[in-house]
């Protein structure tokens, strides 16, 4: 093309100008792109931190637009954030629905702290019905991608089921990954693995050492499980006294498991005195907690006045009670007969 004139050489220079600004400015791929660079936010961050992090990270609060820009765009790493924002209130509401669409974008534009977000959101039912097969689909695609929180969700799904088909297998090695990752849930489920030995060998050594890192890090569930490996002597010698302690602990920090543990201690006088009235507001608490087994708890707690120890047990529960067996001229007659339920 050929130039003439000042007047030209001075538009292309000026436009030359604007045009570099704008590239410079502008939210593209390659400059946020699966790093998350534009954001200040690196991969590592993205793994075992809380929403809540990962939006203070990058600022996120007061840079929506330009996130917002940045999604419309095409930017997994934007509609990653726009979906954890939308989740966690960042900008003063909620949006389910934007949050699912957003997690939806980035998990189809292969963003992999994306999948897991959008797993998060079918099990939970942001687009507005829970989907947990769906959920499993894209949790074990995240931790496929090296996403360190997908590890337990993985892990839960295929042990739960949650597309019809249990892999116990799948299990344990998800809940190995995510315990050497150090995320805190996957450390107190594998601990729990390697006590039990029902899924996995039993290594109790191991498994105790698994259960203090969860509990030093304020896992209420881990601290429960302490407690039983303290009061059996599975790993450390046996204390009945500090298992009791832990199964408060847990029990104040919401473990269900640790109020049963608490509440059979209370009952079975677990180095304290006997306390039945405590022991069953303590699995009364497990089951206003949504704790499936506190009723059989408290069934066994009522029927151990006919000889039945407490504690959990899969076993039907029977009481004698007092029935009308019969009648004569005097009235109703009533005879003692076992009822188990």
């Amino acid at each position: 093309m050929e130039l003439s004139g000042d007047l030209d050489m001075k538009a292309v220079w000026t436009g030359l100008f604007a045009a570099l600004w704008l590239a410079a400015s502008a939210p593209s791929m390659a400059q946020s792109g699966e790093t998350a660079d534009r954001w200040g936010v690196y991969p590592h961050d993205w793994s075992n931190s809380s929403a809540d992090t990962i939006l203070a990270l990058s600022g996120a609060a007061s840079r929506r637009d330009e996130i917002n820009l940045a999604a419309a765009e095409g930017d997994g790493a934007a509609h990653t954030l726009m979906c954890m924002g939308y989740d966690a209130g960042t900008w003063g509401y909620v949006d389910l629905i934007g949050a699912f669409n957003h997690c939806a974008a980035a998990a189809n534009a292969g963003f992999p702290r994306g999948m897991r977000n959008f797993g998060r959101s079918y099990e939970l039912g942001f687009g507005g019905s829970v989907d947990k097969a769906l959920a499993k689909v894209w949790y074990c695609a995240a931790a496929d991608q090296g996403i360190q929180m997908a590890f337990y969700d993985c892990g839960i799904a295929l042990r739960d089921g949650w597309d019809g088909t249990t892999d116990l297998v799948g299990y344990a090695l998800w809940m190995r990954k995510s315990a050497v990752s150090r995320d805190v849930l996957g450390m107190s489920e594998y601990g729990y693995l390697l006590l039990d030995g029902s899924v996995i060998p039993a290594n109790h050594d191991i498994a105790v050492e698994w259960l203090k890192l969860a509990v030093d890090a304020g896992d209420a569930t881990a601290m429960a499980n302490y407690g039983y490996a303290l009061a059996s002597g599975f790993g450390v010698t046996v204390d009945e006294c500090a298992a009791a302690d832990w199964y408060l602990k847990a029990a104040r920090a919401g473990s269900t498991l640790g109020m049963l543990n608490y509440g059979s201690a209370n009952e079975s006088g677990l180095c304290m005195k006997v306390d039945r009235a405590n022991a069953r507001a303590w699995y009364q608490e497990a089951r206003n907690n949504g704790d499936p087994k506190a009723d059989q708890y408290i069934r066994n707690l009522d029927a151990s006045s006919y000889g039945y120890s407490g504690g959990y047990s899969s076993s039907p529960v029977c009481t004698r009670v007092m029935v009308q067996c019969g009648a004569n001229e005097w009235g109703p007659q009533f005879c003692e007969q076992e009822v188990c339920n």
